[in-house]
């Protein structure tokens, strides 16, 4: 009897020791789960400052392209003045050489 009592001590403190194990790496399992989980944690923040980043850059591209639009709408808009201009001086200058050749004609006809 004494015998069975002593193997169930044994049995029993062996069990004690099997479960204080288990219990010790569970708890160094979690422990790296929990430092997996702020390194994934760090990573997401990382990404989120990155996605802001992005966003703000792809804002100004958007508003320094609008910018080039305009200016290239008010080339554009300057450009066709500048032919009305040209095609108006043209006919300005049309007009003066006729008005240039009559008066040559008059000036002719008053010396003879």
């Amino acid at each position: 009897m004494i015998n069975q009592i002593q193997g169930s001590a044994r049995e029993a403190t062996n069990s004690v020791k099997r479960n204080s194990d288990e219990a010790r790496r569970s708890a160094d399992t979690a422990q790296q789960l929990a430092q997996f989980l702020d390194m994934i944690s760090a990573a997401i923040d990382q990404i989120a400052d990155m996605t802001q980043q992005i966003a703000s850059a792809t804002e100004e591209q958007s508003a320094v392209a609008t910018e080039i639009k305009n200016n290239i709408d008010t080339v554009q808009l300057n450009s066709d003045k500048a032919v009305t201009l040209a095609d108006q001086n043209q006919e300005i200058s049309d007009t003066l050489n006729q008005l240039t050749s009559q008066l040559a004609t008059l000036a002719r006809q008053f010396r003879n």
